[in-house]
């Protein structure tokens, strides 16, 4: 007899002696790296808190020329959930990256 390929099998997780709700939550920490343009970092800072899914940490490496990108994130609500990295001079998105990761973990 030919399978059916129109029918789904499902299979069910041995998730062992736990429920599935019973593990912990995971860590959840966004990395930016900035140049300038702080009302776009605002706008990205509202839609990471406003997830529904909670955000631990934002990690913000300032790559910009100026201060405005400070100002901005010294004006928002969440504070205690960010953490500022400001770069002597602007290393690049991926430098910057490396450098939100290794504060991260």
């Amino acid at each position: 007899m030919m399978p059916d390929p129109l029918r789904v099998e499902t299979q069910q997780c041995h998730t062992g002696d736990r429920d599935m709700n019973d593990r912990e939550p995971p860590v959840i920490n966004a990395a930016i790296v900035a140049y300038n343009r702080p009302q776009s970092l605002c706008t990205l800072i509202a839609s990471l808190v406003g997830q529904s899914y909670p955000v631990n940490r934002i990690i913000i490496v300032d790559n910009s020329t100026n201060n405005e990108v400070k100002d901005a994130i010294g004006i928002l609500k969440v504070p205690d959930k960010i953490t500022y990295i400001k770069m002597a001079e602007n290393v690049g998105s991926a430098c910057g990256f490396h450098h939100a990761i290794k504060e991260a973990y």
